[in-house]
Protein backbone atom coordinates (compact mmCIF):
# COMPACT_ATOMS: atom_id res chain seq x y z
CA UNK A 1 0.00 0.00 0.00
CA UNK A 2 3.03 1.95 1.41
CA UNK A 3 4.52 1.71 -2.58
CA UNK A 4 1.28 2.87 -4.49
CA UNK A 5 1.21 6.01 -2.13
CA UNK A 6 4.59 6.93 -3.07
CA UNK A 7 3.93 6.36 -6.65
CA UNK A 8 0.54 8.02 -6.97
CA UNK A 9 2.09 11.29 -5.24
CA UNK A 10 4.54 11.19 -7.82
CA UNK A 11 2.55 10.75 -10.38
CA UNK A 12 0.57 13.61 -9.29
CA UNK A 13 3.46 15.88 -9.44
CA UNK A 14 3.97 15.25 -12.75
CA UNK A 15 -0.10 15.80 -13.53
CA UNK A 16 -0.28 18.69 -11.15
CA UNK A 17 2.81 20.52 -11.49
CA UNK A 18 1.70 23.98 -10.24
CA UNK A 19 0.18 22.49 -7.09
CA UNK A 20 3.99 21.73 -5.77
CA UNK A 21 5.53 25.56 -7.68
CA UNK A 22 6.98 23.89 -10.42
CA UNK A 23 6.45 25.20 -13.78
CA UNK A 24 3.66 23.66 -15.90
CA UNK A 25 3.51 21.93 -19.55
CA UNK A 26 7.02 20.64 -19.20
CA UNK A 27 6.66 17.75 -17.58
CA UNK A 28 10.57 18.24 -15.60
CA UNK A 29 11.20 14.58 -14.19
CA UNK A 30 14.39 16.07 -12.91
CA UNK A 31 12.87 18.99 -10.83
CA UNK A 32 10.34 16.61 -9.76
CA UNK A 33 12.43 14.02 -8.36
CA UNK A 34 14.44 16.58 -6.37
CA UNK A 35 11.37 17.52 -4.62
CA UNK A 36 11.62 16.86 -0.77
CA UNK A 37 9.13 15.02 0.92
CA UNK A 38 6.36 16.94 1.70
CA UNK A 39 2.41 16.29 3.16
CA UNK A 40 -0.03 15.62 0.72
CA UNK A 41 -1.75 18.59 -0.87
CA UNK A 42 -5.24 19.02 0.32
CA UNK A 43 -6.37 20.00 -3.02
CA UNK A 44 -4.94 16.85 -4.23
CA UNK A 45 -5.83 14.18 -1.26
CA UNK A 46 -9.66 13.14 -3.45
CA UNK A 47 -7.12 12.16 -6.24
CA UNK A 48 -4.68 10.00 -4.41
CA UNK A 49 -7.50 8.53 -1.83
CA UNK A 50 -7.96 5.22 -2.15
CA UNK A 51 -10.87 5.62 -4.74
CA UNK A 52 -9.06 8.46 -6.32
CA UNK A 53 -8.14 8.81 -10.20
CA UNK A 54 -4.56 9.16 -9.39
CA UNK A 55 -4.47 5.74 -7.56
CA UNK A 56 -6.88 4.09 -9.99
CA UNK A 57 -4.01 4.37 -12.65
CA UNK A 58 -1.58 3.83 -10.64
CA UNK A 59 -3.08 0.37 -9.63
CA UNK A 60 -4.00 -0.48 -13.33
CA UNK A 61 -0.37 -0.24 -14.29
CA UNK A 62 0.46 -3.03 -12.27
CA UNK A 63 -1.16 -5.19 -15.18
CA UNK A 64 -0.40 -5.61 -18.88
CA UNK A 65 -3.12 -3.98 -20.15
CA UNK A 66 -1.56 -3.02 -23.43
CA UNK A 67 -0.44 -6.73 -24.77
CA UNK A 68 -4.64 -6.67 -24.30
CA UNK A 69 -5.68 -3.59 -25.91
CA UNK A 70 -3.50 -4.09 -28.63
CA UNK A 71 -4.10 -7.56 -29.25
CA UNK A 72 -7.92 -6.57 -29.44
CA UNK A 73 -7.55 -3.92 -31.59
CA UNK A 74 -4.19 -4.44 -33.11
CA UNK A 75 -4.45 -7.64 -34.14
CA UNK A 76 -1.48 -6.96 -36.68
CA UNK A 77 0.78 -5.15 -34.27
CA UNK A 78 0.10 -7.86 -31.56
CA UNK A 79 0.80 -11.01 -33.71
CA UNK A 80 3.37 -9.97 -36.38
CA UNK A 81 6.21 -8.49 -34.01
CA UNK A 82 6.21 -8.55 -30.18
CA UNK A 83 6.10 -6.33 -27.97
CA UNK A 84 9.31 -4.25 -27.04
CA UNK A 85 10.52 -3.31 -23.04
CA UNK A 86 9.69 0.02 -24.05
CA UNK A 87 6.69 -0.62 -25.42
CA UNK A 88 5.09 -2.39 -22.50
CA UNK A 89 6.36 0.18 -20.21
CA UNK A 90 5.44 3.61 -22.31
CA UNK A 91 2.83 4.06 -19.71
CA UNK A 92 4.53 2.70 -16.41
CA UNK A 93 7.11 4.91 -17.21
CA UNK A 94 4.88 7.95 -16.50
CA UNK A 95 3.90 6.85 -13.42
CA UNK A 96 7.14 5.00 -11.62
CA UNK A 97 10.16 7.15 -10.16
CA UNK A 98 13.61 6.28 -11.24
CA UNK A 99 14.01 5.13 -7.79
CA UNK A 100 11.56 3.44 -7.77
CA UNK A 101 11.01 1.53 -11.47
CA UNK A 102 12.62 -1.47 -12.23
CA UNK A 103 15.50 -1.77 -14.04
CA UNK A 104 15.00 -3.18 -17.28
CA UNK A 105 17.21 -3.21 -20.73
CA UNK A 106 15.04 -1.46 -23.62
CA UNK A 107 15.00 -3.00 -26.84
CA UNK A 108 15.46 -0.77 -29.59
CA UNK A 109 12.36 0.67 -31.10
CA UNK A 110 11.82 -0.52 -34.94
CA UNK A 111 10.05 2.10 -36.67
CA UNK A 112 8.22 -0.39 -39.53
CA UNK A 113 7.36 -2.31 -36.65
CA UNK A 114 5.25 -0.36 -34.43
CA UNK A 115 2.01 -0.24 -36.45
CA UNK A 116 -0.90 -2.36 -37.58
CA UNK A 117 -3.95 -2.51 -39.92
CA UNK A 118 -7.73 -3.60 -39.73
CA UNK A 119 -9.44 -5.41 -42.37
CA UNK A 120 -12.65 -4.17 -41.77
CA UNK A 121 -11.74 -0.58 -41.86
CA UNK A 122 -9.53 -0.58 -44.60
CA UNK A 123 -8.92 -1.53 -48.30
CA UNK A 124 -5.65 -2.72 -49.14
CA UNK A 125 -4.11 -3.25 -52.32
CA UNK A 126 -3.13 -7.21 -52.79
CA UNK A 127 -0.31 -8.86 -50.73
CA UNK A 128 2.11 -9.41 -53.86
CA UNK A 129 2.46 -5.41 -54.35
CA UNK A 130 1.85 -4.26 -50.91
CA UNK A 131 5.22 -2.91 -48.87
CA UNK A 132 6.51 -4.84 -45.89
CA UNK A 133 6.06 -2.10 -43.93
CA UNK A 134 2.38 -1.63 -44.67
CA UNK A 135 1.67 -5.22 -42.68
CA UNK A 136 2.17 -2.70 -39.43
CA UNK A 137 0.77 -0.31 -40.43
CA UNK A 138 -2.62 0.91 -38.36
CA UNK A 139 -5.70 2.66 -40.15
CA UNK A 140 -6.74 5.85 -37.24
CA UNK A 141 -9.99 3.93 -36.54
CA UNK A 142 -7.57 1.18 -34.83
CA UNK A 143 -5.55 3.84 -33.37
CA UNK A 144 -8.61 5.51 -31.49
CA UNK A 145 -10.12 2.23 -30.90
CA UNK A 146 -6.82 1.30 -29.19
CA UNK A 147 -6.15 4.76 -26.99
CA UNK A 148 -10.02 4.71 -25.85
CA UNK A 149 -9.40 1.31 -24.76
CA UNK A 150 -6.35 2.37 -22.84
CA UNK A 151 -8.19 6.00 -21.06
CA UNK A 152 -10.80 3.22 -19.56
CA UNK A 153 -8.80 0.47 -18.39
CA UNK A 154 -6.33 2.91 -16.94
CA UNK A 155 -8.68 4.21 -14.61
CA UNK A 156 -9.50 7.56 -16.24
CA UNK A 157 -13.13 7.15 -16.93
CA UNK A 158 -15.08 10.05 -17.61
CA UNK A 159 -12.68 13.00 -16.39
CA UNK A 160 -14.69 14.95 -18.48
CA UNK A 161 -17.81 14.46 -16.71
CA UNK A 162 -21.32 12.93 -17.85
CA UNK A 163 -21.54 15.22 -20.52
CA UNK A 164 -22.26 14.06 -23.99
CA UNK A 165 -20.83 16.88 -25.50
CA UNK A 166 -17.42 16.73 -23.61
CA UNK A 167 -17.02 13.11 -24.40
CA UNK A 168 -17.38 13.90 -27.91
CA UNK A 169 -14.61 17.34 -27.79
CA UNK A 170 -11.97 14.56 -26.43
CA UNK A 171 -13.14 11.86 -28.82
CA UNK A 172 -12.21 14.56 -31.34
CA UNK A 173 -9.36 15.75 -29.68
CA UNK A 174 -7.83 12.33 -29.50
CA UNK A 175 -8.41 11.56 -33.71
CA UNK A 176 -6.81 15.38 -34.49
CA UNK A 177 -3.47 14.31 -32.61
CA UNK A 178 -3.45 10.88 -34.23
CA UNK A 179 -3.82 12.95 -37.74
CA UNK A 180 -1.21 15.27 -36.58
CA UNK A 181 1.15 12.62 -35.07
CA UNK A 182 3.00 15.47 -33.24
CA UNK A 183 1.85 17.49 -30.73
CA UNK A 184 3.95 21.08 -32.82
CA UNK A 185 0.76 22.24 -34.05
CA UNK A 186 -1.94 21.97 -31.63
CA UNK A 187 -2.16 23.98 -28.52
CA UNK A 188 -3.97 24.07 -24.89
CA UNK A 189 -6.22 25.92 -26.34
CA UNK A 190 -7.29 24.35 -29.12
CA UNK A 191 -7.55 21.31 -26.65
CA UNK A 192 -9.98 23.02 -24.23
CA UNK A 193 -12.10 24.73 -27.12
CA UNK A 194 -15.76 23.99 -26.80
CA UNK A 195 -15.13 21.67 -23.42
CA UNK A 196 -17.53 22.63 -21.09
CA UNK A 197 -15.28 22.73 -17.53
CA UNK A 198 -17.93 22.94 -15.13
CA UNK A 199 -18.73 19.16 -15.77
CA UNK A 200 -15.61 17.83 -16.05
CA UNK A 201 -14.31 15.78 -12.78
CA UNK A 202 -18.09 15.81 -11.35
CA UNK A 203 -16.91 13.05 -9.11
CA UNK A 204 -16.52 13.32 -5.42
CA UNK A 205 -13.68 11.33 -5.41
CA UNK A 206 -11.34 13.33 -7.88
CA UNK A 207 -11.98 16.70 -7.84
CA UNK A 208 -10.25 19.52 -9.61
CA UNK A 209 -9.99 23.12 -7.14
CA UNK A 210 -8.52 25.21 -9.66
CA UNK A 211 -8.29 26.39 -13.58
CA UNK A 212 -4.62 26.10 -13.36
CA UNK A 213 -4.94 22.54 -11.96
CA UNK A 214 -7.67 21.70 -14.80
CA UNK A 215 -5.32 22.73 -17.53
CA UNK A 216 -2.27 20.82 -16.12
CA UNK A 217 -4.31 17.65 -15.94
CA UNK A 218 -5.85 18.38 -19.66
CA UNK A 219 -2.29 19.31 -21.17
CA UNK A 220 -0.36 16.06 -19.35
CA UNK A 221 -3.72 13.64 -20.55
CA UNK A 222 -2.84 14.59 -23.87
CA UNK A 223 0.58 15.36 -23.93
CA UNK A 224 2.09 12.55 -21.85
CA UNK A 225 -0.44 9.71 -21.27
CA UNK A 226 -1.59 10.06 -25.09
CA UNK A 227 1.41 11.39 -26.55
CA UNK A 228 3.26 8.23 -25.30
CA UNK A 229 0.90 5.45 -26.56
CA UNK A 230 1.25 7.35 -29.87
CA UNK A 231 4.63 7.75 -30.41
CA UNK A 232 5.33 4.60 -29.31
CA UNK A 233 2.62 2.02 -30.67
CA UNK A 234 1.82 4.39 -33.95
CA UNK A 235 4.68 6.27 -35.03
CA UNK A 236 4.44 4.90 -38.50
CA UNK A 237 0.44 5.14 -39.76
CA UNK A 238 -1.93 4.70 -42.02
CA UNK A 239 -2.29 8.39 -42.75
CA UNK A 240 1.89 8.47 -43.35
CA UNK A 241 2.17 4.95 -45.08
CA UNK A 242 -0.55 5.98 -48.07
CA UNK A 243 1.43 8.69 -49.32
CA UNK A 244 3.98 6.62 -50.47
CA UNK A 245 1.31 4.49 -52.44
CA UNK A 246 -0.54 5.03 -55.64
CA UNK A 247 -4.14 6.05 -55.15
CA UNK A 248 -5.68 2.74 -55.84
CA UNK A 249 -3.57 0.74 -52.73
CA UNK A 250 -4.32 3.89 -50.19
CA UNK A 251 -6.57 2.80 -47.48
CA UNK A 252 -10.64 3.64 -48.11
CA UNK A 253 -12.45 4.11 -44.93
Amino acid sequence: MAGSHIKALYLAKRVFPSVFGLKSFCDDKENIERLPPIKTPKRLKSFISSTGLITQIVKSSASDRTSEALQKYCPRKYFNQPLTEDEKLSVVKLIEPSSIGHERKSSPVLISGSNLSIESKAKMMSPKSKPKFLQFTCSNYEIEAYLWSMIHSYGFGHWWGKSSNNEKVVRQNIAKIIKLRRFEKISLHQLLQDLSISECFSSATSNVKSLAMFHDFVWWFYNSFIGSLIQVFCFLMSIFASQYLPESAKFQP
